[in-house]
């Protein structure tokens, strides 16, 4: 009975995890039209939510004894460069040509990528219908695609929005496959907050590299919005997840966690107004059936091992 009560507040965390998750890119569709680019969204965002991250570290450290190895130090680094700086500035920078929805639903794909980087990192053994899965997850993108091709007038900035985020998508997926053993080890609260502060750091370097320090001269929705980014759309859902992720383990996470794009193409549709196509209905089934499938092949694998 308790480990049923453990594994359904799991998935209650990634279920609300992933719905927090999904208003990210609603919240910076809506500030990009006071004219700021995605960088300065990111640095918003990290600036508003390094307190949070920084309180809550102090909190938990006087209240326990973790012990971190080098190496542990090591995969926190590589989860804030690659998780939370690398692949949050090329979602962010993506979302500037793409909707929302098509931003959300190519993000989606990142187990695709999780599973290939198992194959060539850890020599995890795959079977052929992995790889099915894997294909009709990318038909279901290209045909998601060609619905955004033809919402948006300028098919070379759409281009170059998807591949952004897809590489966004790689980012993620090299953090997840680094970094699940160390959130069991350390805690999820520690790795996230050690990850959220280095990146924050890194983040505002790359702000004040490329627009100088001045980020006191935008309009208030844009300091308001990014608040609800920073607070709404990042630092409850990434504790949230981290935790989640403790206790079901990532592959499960991505079942559950397939709620998101949905919830994203309705927010998108209801909020920013993007069109609802059946092009876009139907990448997006196809991408959810892929990634049910990739995920519960892995669950299956891991049962065996």
């Amino acid at each position: 009975m308790q480990k049923e009560q453990q594994q359904l507040k799991g998935i209650v965390l990634v279920l609300l995890g992933a719905a927090l998750y999904s208003t990210k890119a609603i919240f910076a569709k809506l500030i990009f039209p006071y004219g700021v680019d995605g960088l300065t969204i990111l640095c918003l965002r990290m600036l508003f939510s390094l307190p949070f991250y920084i309180v809550i570290l102090f909190w938990y450290n006087r209240k326990n004894k973790v012990s971190i190895a080098k190496k542990d130090y090591t995969d926190i680094l590589i989860a804030g460069f690659f998780g939370y700086y690398l692949a949050s500035y090329l979602d962010f920078y993506g979302l500037e040509f793409i909707s929302a929805s098509l931003e959300r639903l190519i993000l989606f794909i990142y187990p695709t990528i999780v599973l290939l980087f198992g194959k060539i990192l850890y020599k995890r053994k795959t079977y052929s219908y992995q790889y099915v899965a894997i294909v009709i997850t990318y038909i279901g993108v290209a045909i998601a695609f060609q619905s955004d091709l033809k919402y948006y007038t300028d098919n070379q900035a759409t281009v170059k929005g998807a591949i952004l985020v897809f590489l966004a998508a790689i980012s993620y997926a090299f953090y997840l496959s680094k970094s699940e053993n160390t959130i069991i080890k350390i805690g999820s609260i520690p790795f996230t907050a050690y990850s959220l502060i280095f990146s924050s750091i890194i983040v505002i370097i790359h702000y004040s590299i490329v627009h100088g320090l001045d980020l006191f001269h935008f309009p208030y929705q844009v300091y308001a919005l990014s608040f609800i980014i920073a607070t709404i759309a990042t630092v409850l859902p990434t504790f949230i997840m981290a935790e989640g992720i403790k206790i079901i383990g990532s592959n499960n996470m991505s079942i559950i966690a397939s709620i998101g794009p949905i919830l994203t193409i309705f927010m998108a549709t209801y909020f920013l107004k993007e069109p609802f196509t059946l092009q876009q209905l139907l990448g997006t089934i196809l991408v959810i059936l892929g990634i049910l499938l990739i995920s519960k092949a892995n669950i299956k694998s891991k049962a065996k091992r």
